[in-house]
């Protein structure tokens, strides 16, 4: 009986190190920086939100706050959330577009780059 030729894991290189094979699959240490930026972003949203929030309780800002809870956290649409709170789209657009460009502004201070808070349902 013969046996089947090994098909070696890693392959030589021209410098006589050794490559892992080509392929489609991501490597490990690609995961661990999408796994890293993504906690840093969750990260800065916390601390973001948890400022704003804080702001808006101290300056007894109501509408901002119920505003952001209906969008954000309960996931309301515009038109509802501005039926529920009797106040117009546009300011319910408005208030969400301060909070986004927070963010953003948080996000570039931060140096994360291609910061999107639409991965994040934002």
């Amino acid at each position: 009986m013969q046996r089947r030729p090994t098909i070696p894991l890693l392959a030589p290189d021209s410098q006589g190190g050794w490559n892992e094979p080509a392929g489609n699959d991501r490597r490990a240490s690609s995961l661990a920086q999408s796994r890293e930026r993504r906690v840093a972003e969750e990260g800065l949203i916390a601390e973001c939100m948890r400022t704003l929030i804080d702001g808006w309780k101290a300056n007894g800002e109501q509408e901002r706050l119920q505003c952001i809870e209906l969008l954000f956290v309960l996931g309301w649409t515009n038109k509802a959330a501005a039926e529920r709170l009797g106040i117009s789209e546009q300011a319910v657009a408005n208030h969400k577009h301060f909070v986004v460009a927070k963010l953003k502004e948080a996000a570039k201070k931060a140096r994360l780059r291609d910061f999107n808070p639409a991965d994040f349902g934002l």
